[in-house]
């Protein structure tokens, strides 16, 4: 499973090398399924007590119809993102 990495503006502030992976990992990302996002990650760090996953997501889409989700690399490490209302949340391998 994955671990959550954080969102992008706080990874992004953490120096430049985080910098340089958050624009290696945009750079490289192709577009996955929900379904296959969620065989990957686990969402519950984002979660309020009691939601589910698939509640939380179609909470995103309801507000954000663009949000999309990705599959990337994060240095030497796989990862998957959302990417909504301008911000990714990062998940490692």
């Amino acid at each position: 499973m994955t671990r959550y990495l954080g969102q992008c503006n706080v990874v992004r502030r953490r120096g430049a090398a985080e910098e340089a992976l958050w624009h290696a990992m945009i750079a490289a990302a192709h577009p996955i399924s929900k379904a296959t996002f969620l065989r990957h990650v686990d969402l519950s760090p984002l979660l309020d007590d009691g939601e589910t996953a698939q509640g939380f997501l179609r909470t995103v889409e309801a507000s954000d119809p663009d949000a999309t989700m990705y599959e990337s690399m994060w240095g030497h490490q796989r990862c998957w993102y959302l990417q909504t209302s301008g911000f990714e949340f990062i998940f490692v391998e």
